[in-house]
């Protein structure tokens, strides 16, 4: 695994990358290639806070569809009857939303940006 992250962050130009392989016996690998940031020397770790990105609203989706799958849920259901019990705390404007309306993207970015915007942006070293 260490090869093909020194590979995936050379490629990618990311001062680290983290990965892991979760076999369905629950066997962890866990490897870290990289440092802590673009021009520092301190090696990244395992024990460091990692962002993962965006992908939490993926992986909620993935999982969510396995219920649908199966039957056990619909995408069309209110929040309301998937977290009864946090209903009396969710604010009136959530109560009828549906699942499927919470894995729409909203931000107001735009859609499929160009590669030169995209490489813009990835330039762009402010905080």
């Amino acid at each position: 695994m260490h090869e093909l992250l020194t590979t995936f962050a050379s490629r990618h130009g990311v001062p680290a990358v983290c990965g892991g392989i979760v076999t369905a016996t629950g066997e962890r690998t866990l490897e870290v290639v990289g440092v802590c940031r673009r021009g520092s020397d301190t090696a990244a770790a395992l024990q460091h806070q990692w962002h993962i990105g965006s992908c939490a609203k993926a992986m909620t989706a993935a999982l969510y569809g396995r219920f649908v799958t199966a039957g056990q849920a619909t995408w069309a259901a209110t929040l309301d009857s998937v977290l009864p019990d946090l209903a009396g705390q969710m604010h009136p404007a959530w109560h009828e939303r549906t699942v499927d309306e919470l894995f729409y993207c909203r931000a107001g970015l735009r859609a499929n940006p160009t590669i030169a915007a995209t490489r813009a942006a990835w330039r762009d070293t402010r905080p």
